[in-house]
């Protein structure tokens, strides 16, 4: 079960460092030179975990700054994401570089189904709302 954090919680790394793990469960003190000379950590064992996330997330709610906590949110769903993914749905976003509405909720619902990232599906979701009533569909080049 995962502790329950507030603001007297921040910085994460100074008053629960045994709580930041990277996405592969390596601790950040295992993160050396030394380690990656010898080959026993890559750089994959860099990335964060979506725990780490769901923590910072915790703690931006509880000092009242609700955006930044719904940033960390989504940003923990993108820890299982494969950046090819993130990349392209990235490059739909842009204004001018998706067809239409429905190429936008396809990756909505592959978000969803294939990532259970419910969060950014339906931030992709509103996008798509928003990029029609705006006309943002239209080619750009």
């Amino acid at each position: 079960m995962r502790k329950k954090l507030g603001v007297e919680d921040y910085p994460l790394g100074e008053k629960h460092p045994d709580l930041i793990v990277s996405k592969n469960g390596i601790k950040p003190s295992e993160l050396t030179l030394e380690n990656i000379s010898l080959g026993s950590v890559t750089i994959d064992d860099f990335q964060i975990s979506k725990e780490t996330l769901k923590y910072q997330a915790q703690i931006s709610y509880s000092a009242d700054r609700k955006p930044l906590g719904d940033n960390l949110e989504r940003a923990a769903e993108m820890v299982k994401i494969p950046n090819e993914v993130i990349m392209a749905i990235y490059e739909k976003l842009r204004p001018g570089r998706s067809k239409n509405k429905e190429e936008l909720l396809s990756y909505a619902r592959l978000l969803r189904d294939k990532y259970e990232a419910k969060i950014l599906s339906a931030f992709i979701i509103e996008a798509a709302e928003v990029y029609e009533k705006r006309g943002l569909y239209k080619s750009r080049y």
